[in-house]
């Protein structure tokens, strides 16, 4: 994947950038974003569309305004009279201020398509803290979350199950990509906690789903997350 790329440089020193403008907590989801995309910068767009996409369709069933241009919205971060973050201020309101800032279209046309990147990365990461923070916290939402989500190939509606369920039996989501990572890094008890709270969101959309199948179902997951992205 390629950790010390030219891509993966790109962004973390774009991530660096924007942290005196969206502030850290987005600063430091690009920067982790950053390290897991590979370094072809077609595959990487196509990747973050993806997470993109879940996620503006999770914000949706959570009551965010849908719509969102999320190359646009990092592009908008980079233009001079938008303003930074407050102090204090959620990424919810300030993602509704960026909303109200207009695109500086001829520049952002005239980008080559590793800027474009960078910007989609930055608006990425902007969601994912909106959505979080909706769900009661902006660094909810890992990058290693947000990558297992994407190759798992979870929908929206999944997704949300699945927080719901991870947050009610008290697990978190870095604790729930490490045990499909390898389930042996966690503890004996975060190990049921995670298997009851996959049986549980399995069992929204599927009531009649057997131990067999959520199992089966986790080993899926498993098989998913531990594939290397090309």
């Amino acid at each position: 994947m390629g950790l010390i790329s030219g891509l993966f440089s790109a962004i973390a020193g774009f991530a660096a950038k924007i942290v005196s403008v969206a502030g850290p907590i987005v600063g430091n989801i690009c920067q982790g974003i950053a390290k897991l995309l590979p370094n072809i910068v077609e595959k990487a767009t196509e990747i973050l569309k993806g997470i993109g996409k879940v996620l503006e369709g999770l914000g949706q069933i959570l009551g965010v305004p849908p719509g969102d241009d999320l190359e646009e919205i990092g592009a908008k971060l980079t233009q001079e009279d938008t303003r930074p973050i407050r102090e204090g201020e959620s990424h919810k309101a300030y993602m509704e201020y960026l909303r109200s800032v207009e695109l500086d279209k001829e520049r952002f046309e005239k980008m080559s398509k590793e800027e474009k990147l960078n910007c989609l990365s930055a608006g990425v990461s902007l969601k994912s803290a909106e959505v979080g923070e909706t769900l009661g916290d902006a660094k909810l939402l890992t990058p290693e979350f947000l990558m297992g989500i994407y190759k798992i190939g979870m929908t929206e509606t999944q997704l949300k199950n699945y927080v719901d369920k991870l947050i009610e039996n008290g697990v978190k989501p870095e604790t729930f990509t490490r045990f499909l990572d390898e389930k042996e890094k966690c503890t004996e008890l975060e190990n049921e906690k995670i298997y009851k709270a996959i049986e549980e969101a399995e069992k929204i959309e599927n009531p009649n789903i057997s131990e067999f199948e959520v199992q089966e179902k986790i080993d899926e997951m498993s098989d998913k997350f531990q594939k290397k992205l090309d």
